[in-house]
């Protein structure tokens, strides 16, 4: 008899072990802090909940230069994780150098997914010579943010619940001109430090259908002149704010009630329900995708995307990419819950869904993903790259006054110019 138990025993210990070793463990290495990486936690554990064969961990890093240096020296070690957040604006300075792994449109469709799924222009930026390279998990444009409750009072706010004197850019300007007029301060916030300018200018730039990189050199058409001479001239004549150096700044500028309008990105919107929810907002606010100043919709954004690296030292066998991308596809698919952090999904079915058509006020913004502008396609532009730093040196002087439009493109220009250089050394 003990001869027997002995056996039962034994065989159930070792297809407790069995069943262990079938599991495929994911790595994945994020930059999500915050808000964002709550709801990317949550993600990761119900996904782990809803099924046993795959299981997922994740380790958090510094956002930034930081994060894309230690996900780089790990592709070259050979250590790298085996899902990692990328930014799509850093695509162009990631796949052309192979640390991507390319994902197949059959690939895509074993794990429930087709490119079809997703916004045109989140997957042309994910592409790379016809083959894709990261599955998008959002975009985060800039938007408009507007006090209602004072535009009501202007008799600017239409029966839609959207400012009046949007049309283009004299309107925009003279709608500006009267909020200052009436409350004797800057009636537009926008953070002046590089980044912020840089996306204020390339939604106008952008507008214009011009450029100011384009295939690898510098532009700097007539658009691009226009456009941040536009910028400069709202700062000199006191429509928008001067030196406002934080996110933090802008957000508390508009909070307080004077300036009408706010130039900045949907991360925002966590802040301010939270605030509405709490009924510590000061007033009604609404959003809206960045105002149509010139000939077309476009507004400056960026993505999050999930992505397979990959190393000669250390390919990621089939198994385990199909598994990564069963979880991409949860992910993509219950991404609902990534949008309560202001992003609009990537994946078209959730936005079309009812649960994100009446969900406030994301779905006023959600066409700004029809419309998106992405940083050129080089390796010094994307997130934390040191195009920004550029932008900060030279053209945020000029919006606070400090140099004049010419003088400021001028040194902005040789700057890029000597980072492009550099970059193809």
């Amino acid at each position: 008899m003990r001869i027997i138990q002995r056996l039962v025993l034994g065989l159930a210990l070792m297809l407790v072990g069995l069943a262990h070793a079938q599991t495929i463990e994911v790595s994945m290495w994020d930059f999500l802090s915050g808000g964002d990486g709550t709801r990317m936690k949550q993600l990761v554990a119900d996904f782990n909940a809803s099924q046993d064969r795959i299981h997922v961990e994740t380790t958090t890093s510094d956002w930034g230069v930081p994060f894309y240096t230690k996900v780089r020296t790990a592709i070259v070690a050979g250590q790298q994780p085996d899902v990692v957040s990328y930014h799509l604006s850093r695509f162009p300075s990631a796949a052309p150098l192979g640390l991507l792994r390319a994902i197949s449109d059959q690939e895509l469709a074993a794990a429930g997914l087709s490119r079809d799924d997703y916004f045109p222009l989140l997957v042309d930026k994910a592409t790379y010579e016809g083959q894709l390279y990261g599955v998008p998990l959002d975009t985060h444009p800039l938007v408009l943010f507007y006090n209602k409750d004072l535009l009501a009072e202007l008799g600017l706010l239409g029966e839609d619940g959207r400012p009046r004197g949007m049309d283009d850019l004299a309107t925009f300007t003279a709608t500006l001109e009267t909020v200052a007029a009436h409350t004797g301060q800057p009636a537009l916030v926008f953070p002046t430090n590089g980044s912020a300018v840089w996306r204020v200018w390339l939604s106008l730039v952008g507008q214009q259908g011009g450029t100011v990189i384009d295939d690898g050199e510098l532009t700097l058409d007539g658009t691009a002149r226009d456009s941040f001479a536009a910028i400069v001239e709202w700062a000199d004549r006191g429509l928008a704010e001067r030196n406002v150096e934080t996110n933090g700044a802008s957000q508390a500028i508009f909070v307080a009630g004077s300036a009408a309008f706010m130039m900045n990105g949907v991360w925002n919107v966590t802040t301010f329900e939270d605030a509405t929810a709490a009924g510590e907002f000061p007033f009604e606010y609404g959003v809206m995708p960045m105002p149509t100043l010139y000939d077309q919709p476009a507004n400056w954004a960026d993505s999050h995307a999930l992505v397979i690296p990959t190393s000669p030292r250390n390919e990621p066998s089939d198994e385990k990419v199909a598994a990564i991308l069963e979880f991409i596809a949860f992910v993509s698919k219950n991404s609902q819950t990534w949008a309560s952090g202001g992003h609009i999904p990537a994946y078209r079915p959730v936005v079309d869904a009812e649960a994100y058509q009446t969900m406030e006020p994301n779905v006023h913004y959600a066409a700004a993903a029809e419309s998106v502008v992405y940083d050129p396609d080089v390796a010094i532009a994307g997130a934390a790259g040191p195009l920004q730093q550029a932008v900060h040196d030279f053209l945020t002087p000029a919006v606070n006054g400090q140099l004049g439009v010419d003088e400021a493109l001028e040194m902005f220009g040789a700057a890029v110019e000597q980072l492009l250089q550099e970059s193809s050394n």
